[in-house]
């Protein structure tokens, strides 16, 4: 598990200010109430130290989530893009459209595949009952295989997009400095991910892209 930090100070005060300037320049509505500071003890799930999150949600709604690791050693204008992109991810209508028909499609679809067969097995008998045996196979694959589908090639995917409209915005080369300046800093989580195979096929898949990505993905799609 990961413990919050909770600070107040300059840097705090500044970034808040930052954030109502970004709400107003993407065209997003978040009124910030704080800042949480957020350590990362390498759980997949955990905010890597290249990313930002939004509580809109719940008793830290308001607040903005930042890794500690990068506490006092950014500019604040380097935090133009990374809370500009995070924002962008969990805020932008056309985003937000697409995760959420993506959720309901994946959890859809495994409900159906659980029900279907329960109600084979409960009416059926012979060939009806192996077709319900089938289904309950191909439910438990789609229970262990959609989530992992949905992070990798959905939430990821997403973000990486967010990234390019982002850079669109707030301008390509200062967001590739400042994700290049965070990589050479060699924080120990962004370091572990990158040695990381780039995989659905493992237990837990990552929904973030690596900084490696990340920086890959600005240039790619530089014009």
């Amino acid at each position: 598990m990961t413990e919050p930090v909770k600070t107040s100070n300059d840097e705090d005060s500044s970034i808040l200010r930052l954030v109502g300037e970004l709400s107003n320049l993407i065209g997003v509505t978040f009124r910030p109430a704080g800042v949480t500071w957020m350590g990362n003890l390498g759980h997949i799930l955990s905010l890597p130290s290249d990313e930002c999150l939004l509580a809109v949600k719940g008793r830290r709604r308001g607040h903005v989530i930042l890794p500690i690791a990068l506490k006092g050693r950014l500019e604040l204008e380097d935090w133009r893009p990374l809370m500009a992109s995070g924002m962008f991810y969990q805020l932008r209508p056309e985003i937000r459209r697409v995760w959420a028909v993506m959720v309901r499609l994946v959890l859809t679809s495994i409900i159906v595949a659980i029900l279907f067969p329960l109600l084979l097995a409960l009416i059926g008998i012979g060939l009806l009952s192996l077709q319900a045996g089938g289904l309950f196979l191909l439910a438990f694959a789609l229970w262990l295989v959609l989530p992992r589908v949905y992070n990798f090639q959905v939430v990821r995917k997403l973000r990486l997009k967010a990234d390019r409209r982002v850079a669109e915005i707030v301008g390509r080369e200062q967001f590739l400095r400042v994700l290049e300046k965070i990589d050479a800093l060699h924080i120990i989580d962004l370091d572990e991910r990158k040695d990381e195979k780039l995989t659905m096929w493992k237990r837990r898949v990552s929904p973030w892209p690596t900084i490696t990505e990340r920086i890959d993905n600005l240039k790619r799609h530089s014009s």
